[in-house]
């Protein structure tokens, strides 16, 4: 299985074998592997990104992306965050999870599966020994290696993994399940 996995990881991410190898060493104790493996590639555009998006164009695509923050909003309010990645994210995460006011953009999602929040950045450091300081340089999580190992300390803490929709669930509240099942389909196949 590992071989047929590691041909599919090349072909979707165009990865070279190091890299690919890292990844398989790195998952290969985990319930589920190909739950996890298919939410990060999701989560990071097939692993050709480790950081959050913020920097929306169009007004239809921020309401469809964060209704709880637009719903029932003006179009014109609404614009004043289109390519303005530092207010998104400090309205969307700002104080939430940790995050003071003013600290959303800068704790916005990086790393495989996109550690969002002070309190869980803070986490990490914590489960890592302080080793990666991510709370104190979250842009430390947009190196490969560390934006993996943050995914699989993450996915081990999930208590929930006997269905791919329930490891959704838990990494973004099911959102865009069915392009993670469509990815899982393609690593299945």
């Amino acid at each position: 299985m590992e071989n047929k996995l590691k041909v599919k990881l090349k072909y979707l991410t165009r990865l070279n074998d190091d890299k690919i190898d890292f990844i398989l060493n790195e998952i290969k104790d985990l319930d589920q592997p190909l739950y996890f493996l298919a939410n990060i590639l999701h989560e990071t555009i097939y692993l050709s990104t480790f950081e959050e998006n913020l920097n929306y164009k169009n007004v239809e695509r921020l309401k469809a992306v964060y209704p709880s923050f637009f719903k029932g909003k003006s179009n014109e309010y609404i614009s004043l965050f289109l390519q303005n990645p530092k207010a998104l994210g400090d309205l969307v995460y700002g104080g939430r999870y940790g995050n003071g006011n003013g600290e959303g953009y800068k704790y916005r999602g990086r790393g495989a599966l996109m550690t969002t929040f002070k309190a869980n950045y803070i986490d990490f450091d914590k489960k890592t020994g302080y080793k990666f300081n991510v709370t104190q340089n979250p842009d430390v999580l947009l190196n490969f290696d560390i934006a993996i190992k943050s995914a699989v300390i993450f996915y081990k803490g999930i208590s929930d993994k006997s269905s791919l929709y329930s490891v959704r669930k838990a990494i973004n509240n099911g959102f865009a399940f069915e392009q993670v099942k469509f990815i899982y389909n393609q690593l299945i196949a």
